[in-house]
């Protein structure tokens, strides 16, 4: 990636009040996707593809993401504003609440070796190579799950980029910005929890509270899946405790439909 505009400037954080000096980077790098450093602290990335595609010379932009204050370590949503290729600014989005539930959040990019990776009780993992834990229905869901382990169906076989959040409590979730959407119980006896892909040797390990979590995977951009190779499809796994209940598939993506 490649670092296009460099803006050192005074930032205010919308929860505390703290202001700190931050160097805001402008980088326009994976997956054609705008990406923002906040000094050191946290990386942003866009849910959608940039409206100038990601060229530097595309004209304005308008992106959002969250980040953590440097003072009081809390998340809040910003707005970025570039205008012509020069970062003119960063100001509290007066739209949006503070994302209060994240804990931790983590981006990572896992080989989703025969389509899947999967996140599991780091001590405690299911079987998947049951013939019950990938089936035609479970394929279609992209959501697989035996106890222990919870596999996701990926558009892409190879490298594929995901997001992993731990929080409090659930998140808000805006279905209309993800291709497929499914929730399920987990439960996590040893108290590590891990995002991994199907055949890695090491993944992303959260320590956690042994009991059940809900985990909710949000699936991006799945036209952009590739059979043999890195794509484009990105994913968001969010984790917090919760009752176990039943699996549900909350949007469903259907290939070729937009």
């Amino acid at each position: 990636m490649g670092i296009y505009n460099c803006l050192h400037t005074e930032v205010q954080c919308p929860r505390c009040g703290a202001r700190t000096e931050a160097i805001i980077d402008l980088y326009f790098g994976f997956k054609n996707l705008l990406e923002y450093h906040l000094g050191d602290i946290y990386q942003w990335r866009e849910r959608k593809q940039p409206q100038n595609g990601g060229r530097p010379d595309g004209g304005n932009v308008d992106g959002e993401g969250y980040t953590e204050c440097a003072i009081c370590r809390k998340a809040s949503f910003w707005i970025v504003e570039v205008r012509s290729d020069i970062l003119q600014s960063v100001r509290p989005d007066p739209n949006k609440q503070p994302y209060d539930t994240l804990i931790e959040r983590r981006e990572h990019r896992p080989y989703a070796s025969h389509h899947q990776f999967y996140i599991e009780d780091a001590n405690e993992s299911g079987d998947t190579s049951d013939l019950s834990f990938w089936t035609d229905q479970t394929t279609r869901d992209k959501l697989a799950l035996v106890p222990g382990t919870m596999g996701v169906n990926t558009a892409t076989y190879g490298h594929v980029v995901v997001y992993s959040e731990l929080h409090d409590a659930e998140p808000p979730l805006n279905l209309a910005e993800w291709d497929h959407v499914t929730e399920a119980s987990l439960e996590i006896k040893s108290g590590v929890l891990h995002v991994i892909g199907c055949l890695d040797d090491t993944g992303e390990v959260f320590n956690v509270q042994s009991c059940p979590y809900r985990v909710r995977c949000c699936h991006a951009n799945l036209a952009g899946g590739n059979d043999a190779g890195d794509g484009d499809d990105w994913y968001l796994v969010q984790f917090w405790p919760a009752p176990m209940d039943v699996p549900v598939v909350l949007k469903r993506w259907e290939e070729g439909v937009a």
